[in-house]
């Protein structure tokens, strides 16, 4: 069996109850930084949002968790872990979660007790490597191009050997909502970073409820060694 046929393969196992949390929308984005309004929105009880609870967090821990398995992966960072609810069950020796939020990093800190887990705030994250990043409905949250770019080169410069994120890669329309921008971001990363090899495209068995899908990269790190960096 082959790693789609296995990730497809445990759809078919019952998926546990969930939850879900209170979802508290944003601040407005001309009154404070982002960094703010997404703090403000876990101090109020409001969780990561819609992805992140029910059978669309279930359905990533398991892909996750596959791939890792898969993979022989030991290491992974987490940029954007939110509050930490899909962190919980992911099944690694060694992980990292990184948020601009200091109340979701307290919550997750609150959350999750193993110690092979660990969390700290975005702006302290200092080039820490690991097997793999992975970047979970992040990256249409990134309106202002400086963050996006901020965050495709720590997602793949901070990658050994892969890279999953989990997003909608459709160029539209642009949102009525102030907090997203649909943007073909795999265009951007085969242009900006030449080590990154697309190696699988996993659609979203639940293509009713989200756009998003994975995608997974593997690093060249023969190329990567070269000094080859983002432009």
């Amino acid at each position: 069996m082959n790693f789609e046929e296995s990730f497809r393969a445990r759809f078919m196992m019952p998926l546990p109850a969930v939850t879900a949390r209170k979802f508290i929308p944003k601040e407005d984005p001309l009154s404070c930084s982002w960094a703010e309004a997404w703090d403000k929105r876990y101090r109020l009880g409001g969780g990561s949002g819609y992805g992140s609870t029910g059978i669309l967090a279930d359905y990533k821990i398991k892909i996750i968790n596959d791939f890792i398995t898969s993979f022989k992966i030991k290491s992974i960072i987490d940029f954007g872990c939110g509050d930490g609810y899909i962190s919980n069950y992911i099944e690694v020796q060694e992980y990292l979660g990184l948020d601009i939020s200091k109340t979701a990093i307290e919550i997750c800190e609150k959350n999750n007790k193993k110690v092979s887990k660990k969390f700290k705030l975005l702006s302290e994250y200092k080039g820490e490597t690991a097997d793999s990043s992975i970047s979970l409905d992040v990256i249409y949250h990134l309106v202002e191009e400086n963050d996006f770019r901020k965050h495709i080169k720590d997602l793949f410069m901070s990658a050994n050997s892969f890279c999953l994120i989990y997003s909608n890669r459709t160029q539209g329309t642009p949102s009525r909502a102030p907090h997203i921008r649909w943007i073909d971001w795999a265009r951007y990363v085969s242009m900006l970073v030449p080590y990154a090899i697309p190696l699988k495209h996993i659609p979203n068995p639940f293509s009713d409820l989200t756009g998003c899908d994975f995608f997974l990269y593997e690093i060249d790190k023969k190329q990567k060694r070269r000094g080859l960096d983002l432009k």
